[in-house]
């Protein structure tokens, strides 16, 4: 399904124009409409939830993959240093997990 409403960009004389069009109105209507059907192309193209936990998820991972590779080069370190990082990890695991299965509960 397509969306409502384009953001359209043009430059005339050196500056630049933008302004929200909805396809079935005339260049008037949508001159006097651009407050809300800049609303409605915000909320046509935000991220829906699934997306947004995914890419959560992802950031999870990578701050994971940041405390590995920050434990395999601090070894040597204090101990609770290190089982603080382990901590950190296996929580951050957890969290991963149960966002995983809730969105596969609902496919």
């Amino acid at each position: 399904m397509s969306n409502l409403v384009q953001k359209v960009k043009w430059n005339l004389d050196k500056s630049d124009i933008e302004m929200y069009m909805y396809g079935e109105a005339d260049f008037e209507a949508n001159k006097a409409m651009q407050e809300p059907l800049e609303k409605l192309y915000q909320y046509e193209n935000q991220l829906n939830m699934r997306e947004k936990v995914k890419k959560y998820v992802g950031e999870l991972e990578t701050e994971i993959k940041r405390l590995e590779d920050h434990l395999k080069k601090h070894m040597n370190d204090e101990a609770c240093r290190v089982a603080e990082i382990e901590t950190r990890m296996e929580t951050l695991q957890e969290v991963i997990n149960d966002l995983k299965g809730r969105l596969e509960e609902r496919v």
